[in-house]
């Protein structure tokens, strides 16, 4: 081999192989393709994954209150956080949602401690420097609330004929009271509340804007947390499942809830609660 043959030998086996300019652009854009379509995908899984773990969590909730109705002759609890302190181990991470983890944004009533906060759709209800059971003080926050018309005194709305509150888990029909489920905070639905106008509209007690009071409480249990319009909740038979937000307005609150409520006009009321399932 000649010497210019053995240098040029040399320069092509120094010589590093690489990507031209135009073959890195054209991978990167292939990448960043494919992340765009992933990511959607991806985030939806995960949303789906959280709503799997609330439902076993409101699982868990059925159990400990079958426990206390169990050591109270069937009587169920007016509260819930606190009346079943002792049962879910004084864990107050077990008051929350893994979907709505963050301490809400809007206040509550006048009134009312100035940090505490309600809930949301992505959003816990906030409750600052409380007194618990075991007389430790501490903040506290949950993302899931209660139907007002269970355990309570007997009659939530005096200008009913009759009792309205479930008291007892001696009940009919148990497996249509929703007990506990996903919500921005507790509530005493009426067949006659509005749905939320737009999505995140939730329920004050208090119009800040107008000076006036809100009675539509099923606005707090009516929020986009999970998949395809759903919440989870929790039945008096112990049960827990999905359901539809437009559902709620078909479940037995309390026992004068008619069987067949009249609906809203959800295009006009709640145009963006018109592509979720009918009940």
């Amino acid at each position: 081999m000649t010497k210019t043959g053995i240098k040029e030998y040399v320069q092509r086996k120094n010589q590093r192989d690489g990507f031209t300019l135009i073959e890195l652009l054209v991978v990167i854009s292939i990448i960043a393709l494919l992340m765009s379509i992933m990511m959607p995908a991806l985030a939806q899984v995960k949303r789906m994954t959280r709503a799997m773990i609330c439902l076993s969590n409101l699982r868990h909730w059925g159990a400990i209150y079958e426990m206390y109705t169990s050591d109270n002759s069937d009587r169920l609890p007016n509260g819930w956080a606190w009346d079943l302190y002792n049962y879910y181990g004084k864990d107050l991470k077990f008051l929350l949602c893994p979907s709505a983890k963050k301490k809400g944004t809007h206040p509550t009533n006048p009134g009312n401690n100035p940090e505490d906060r309600r809930g949301g759709r992505n959003q816990a209800w906030f409750r600052s420097d409380r007194t618990l059971p075991d007389g430790r003080r501490a903040d506290v926050m949950g993302s899931y609330g209660k139907n007002g018309h269970v355990g309570g005194t007997g009659n939530s709305f005096t200008n009913q004929n009759g009792p309205t509150d479930w008291l007892t888990t001696r009940e009919k029909g148990g497996y249509e009271v929703p007990i506990l489920m996903d919500g921005a905070g507790g509530g005493v639905p009426r067949v006659v509340d509005e749905p939320p106008a737009y999505d995140g509209q939730i329920y004050f007690g208090y119009d800040h804007e107008l000076g006036t009071p809100n009675l539509n409480e099923i606005r707090n249990f009516c929020v986009n947390r999970h998949p395809a319009g759903t919440i989870n909740c929790l039945f008096l038979d112990w049960h827990a499942r999905k359901v539809g937000l437009k559902e709620l307005w078909v479940l037995r609150w309390h026992k004068q809830w008619p069987r067949d409520p009249v609906l809203p006009d959800w295009s006009e009321e709640a145009p963006w609660m018109s592509k979720f399932k009918d009940p």
